[in-house]
């Protein structure tokens, strides 16, 4: 499905806004969002499907991704595009209590198909983001890590293996990395979904 542009009232949130979206019934099945959890770019949601015909209940994951555009010219202020999980949506950061409501995969998509692995693969990766992140909030400081992929920086550096180097904020600690290379310091974005290793 494409992106769809239309109205979000001020004030409104976007759980808010997509209930009154997504919540609905018609002569043969019923949508109803029981969780939603959502970010500046995406929103993750639990919706449970009740077929009339059969009595047929599930549970699937549902991801949005989202767009703001409040100087919108035409007052359409906010976009979002949606994909169920059998679609294999890329994002793939679910909350787990979104994730320990969805019913078993068998009971949304056929085996053997591609619905069903891609809500497979789609699963997965969204508890392995959980594992990284449970096992990036036990690293100490000067810590070094090697990430999988290379990553670039607007100084022309490219590197994978850096040291954790945190500092106390007003506001928290803030989590930097110190090139086992050149010595230099980054940030890098989202570090926490990019798949790392642990050297001693």
């Amino acid at each position: 499905m494409g992106w769809l542009f239309t109205e979000r009232p001020y004030g409104q949130s976007v759980r808010a806004f997509f209930e009154k979206r997504f919540n609905s019934e018609t002569d043969h099945a019923k949508w109803e969002i029981l969780d939603c959890s959502a970010t500046f770019r995406v929103a993750y949601m639990a919706v449970r499907i009740t077929k009339k015909e059969t009595g047929k209940t599930y549970v699937v994951g549902i991801v949005c991704l989202i767009r703001h555009d409040p100087k919108a010219r035409d007052g359409y202020n906010f976009g979002y595009k949606d994909m169920d999980e059998c679609m294999g949506p890329n994002e793939s950061e679910c909350p787990r209590r979104i994730l320990d409501l969805l019913s078993p995969i068998e009971e949304i998509c056929e085996p053997g198909t591609s619905g069903f692995e891609s809500a497979t693969a789609w699963r997965a990766r969204c508890l392995a983001h959980h594992e990284l992140a449970r096992k990036s909030k036990n690293l100490k400081n000067g810590t070094k890590i090697e990430f999988k992929d290379s990553i670039r920086f607007v100084d022309g550096y490219e590197g994978k293996t850096f040291r954790i180097d945190r500092q106390k904020r007003r506001r928290g600690t803030k989590t930097r990395f110190r090139s086992t290379d050149n010595g230099g310091l980054y940030c890098i974005s989202r570090w926490r979904a990019r798949p790392f290793e642990v050297h001693a």
